[in-house]
C-alpha cells in the first residue's frame, strides 16, 4: 500500500529523491532500511545519495498530537 509518486536526480547524476505516498503510517527504521536496500540494490559501487521523501495520508483519528505520542515511543 505504498506508492511511489515521484523520482528526481540532479544534473550530475549523484543524488536521487524518491517520493512515496502510502495511507498507513510506516515507522522511520522501514524508511531508512529501504534507502539503504535502494542504495545497495540499484547503485552498488555508484556514487549516488539517496534521499527518501515520504508522504502520509492518514485518516482524522491521528491528530497532530496522539501522532506525536505514538511517533515519540
Amino acid at each position: 500500500m505504498v506508492f511511489v509518486t515521484r523520482v528526481a536526480c540532479n544534473p550530475a547524476k549523484t543524488r536521487l529523491w524518491v517520493t512515496i505516498r502510502s495511507e498507513r503510517w510506516i515507522h522511520k527504521k522501514y524508511i531508512l532500511e529501504l534507502e539503504r536496500q535502494i542504495e545497495r540494490q540499484c547503485f552498488h559501487g555508484i556514487q549516488m545519495q539517496l534521499t527518501e521523501i515520504e508522504k502520509f495520508r492518514m485518516s482524522s483519528q491521528y491528530t497532530t498530537d496522539n501522532f506525536i505520542e505514538v511517533y515519540r515511543s
